[in-house]
């Protein structure tokens, strides 16, 4: 196993839902661990980044744990969408879903301060017509390569990363592409990757938001040690 590198794990991990189940959390720290943190082959097969292969066996002598608790472990993990499992007769390819949150491979440094769906007025730079146009045109590009999105026509995505944008936030993700573009260009910031770093900003929004929603519940006469 390759032991090169190191993968990024924000301390709001506390607030994940198997974060106290204690077989779900290991078994998801050892897929982050033995993801590929690129595209490699295997028997002919193209495994991609966040990819890895492996088996219940294997997995279950690696961590000392049952078959049983890694099949557990495992379906916990997909039922939740942190890993997606493709199997053959022989062998399990795991893929973590979100990898670039964990093990992104540029600099792509949190802002202290997020973004609003409303600038300021010194920021706007465009006509309301301008802006308006933008905002209407359709979201969709052809072909391989990245294309350029955004009212300042500064964010890259491939046809895939918008489709899956899409697919997941449909009500959110031309605001969070419109964020991006006007973080990146009232603070000069450029980042590696747009598209993991869309991602994890909302991962981290809706992580805050269950931590707020947990706060305002928790009775605190109740907890007695």
């Amino acid at each position: 196993m390759n032991s090169d590198g190191f993968i990024k794990i924000h301390r709001k991990m506390l607030a994940w839902e198997w974060y106290t189940d204690t077989n779900t959390k290991v078994v998801f720290l050892h897929c982050l661990f033995k993801a590929n943190w690129k595209d490699g082959r295997y028997k002919g097969q193209v495994i991609k980044r966040g990819s890895f292969v492996t088996g219940r066996k294997k997995l279950a002598k690696e961590l000392n744990m049952t078959e049983r608790e890694i099949r557990t472990a495992l379906e916990h993990l997909k039922t939740t969408n942190e890993l997606t499992i493709k199997t053959t007769n022989k062998y399990s390819i795991v893929t973590v879903v979100n990898y670039n949150i964990y093990q992104d491979i540029f600099d792509d440094e949190r802002p202290t301060k997020r973004p609003t769906k409303r600038q300021s007025s010194d920021q706007q730079t465009t006509t309301i017509e301008e802006r308006k146009n933008i905002r209407n045109k359709e979201y969709i590009s052809h072909g391989d390569e990245p294309h350029l999105f955004g009212v300042y026509n500064n964010v890259r995505l491939t046809d895939g990363e918008l489709e899956e944008l899409m697919k997941q936030y449909p009500e959110d993700y031309k605001d969070m592409i419109e964020n991006l573009s006007s973080y990146m260009r009232s603070h000069g910031k450029l980042y590696g990757d747009h598209y993991a770093t869309m991602m994890r900003w909302k991962h981290e929004d809706e992580i805050k938001a269950q931590e707020t929603k947990k706060a305002a519940a928790y009775d605190y006469r109740k907890d007695v040690i």
